[in-house]
């Protein structure tokens, strides 16, 4: 999908943060210039050093080179997806959408910069969004600090995962993550009213039990049905 097209967007894309191929370059040459310290402590006899350098290295490398073919197809191919009207809405509102760091919410759809190129996620496809708090603490004692992330659940079973700019500044409050949650609620609700926000346990339930049981409740939602 060509997205030369789509000037707004495309500017839009360039001012969110994350997605630098840069930093993606530089972090596989780390673990590539790792490999081959392993292979040089190897030959001088650092048995156990070198085979943690040369196997960390070498996988890390491995694994990068063999996934970013995949990822650009896959970036690539979900912008199909979406219909020409939902490219020209997508387009005339990104100029206002709001951002999350390398996330750009619009009522058509997400839109996640990435390396290989933005991905976007229909939000006709979007069954559930909430906010997630993970407490990290040193040697599992000590607190360490905390990150936010909001996550939604598309209908394909995969759980996408998206920056919470507002949850650390408001990290002290009751519910850090209500203010990101709200805003990406105010622009997704409008056109699909069935998507599910906030966490719920029996939500998960049913989403573990059966993707299409959920799929079938937002899509009737959306429909006014129930």
């Amino acid at each position: 999908m060509d997205l030369s097209n789509y000037v707004n967007l495309q500017n839009r894309l360039k001012s969110l943060k994350g997605g630098s191929k840069i930093g993606e370059l530089l972090l596989v040459a780390f673990f590539a210039v790792m490999a081959i310290m392993g292979v040089v402590s190897l030959i001088q006899g650092e048995i156990i050093a070198g085979l943690v350098l040369a196997g960390i290295g070498g996988i890390a490398t491995f694994v990068f080179i063999r996934d970013t073919p995949k990822e650009k197809k896959a970036a690539l191919e979900s912008w199909s997806k979406l219909t020409a009207a939902e490219l020209s809405h997508i387009d005339t509102e990104s100029l206002s959408a709001p951002a999350f760091g390398n996330a750009l919410v619009t009522s058509d759809a997400i839109v996640i910069k990435g390396a290989q190129g933005p991905h976007a996620y229909p939000a006709r496809d979007i069954l559930w969004v909430y906010g997630k708090q993970t407490n990290h603490k040193l040697y599992g004692v000590i607190p360490s600090g905390k990150t936010f992330e909001i996550l939604f659940l598309n209908r394909d079973g995969k759980t996408v995962t998206m920056p919470a700019p507002n949850a650390h500044k408001n990290r002290k409050a009751q519910n850090p993550l209500s203010e990101d949650v709200a805003v990406i609620l105010n622009v997704l609700r409008p056109k699909y009213p069935g998507i599910v926000f906030g966490y719920n346990q029996q939500v998960e339930n049913l989403a573990r039990r059966s993707i299409g049981e959920l799929a079938a409740l937002v899509d009737a939602r959306n429909a006014g049905q129930q």
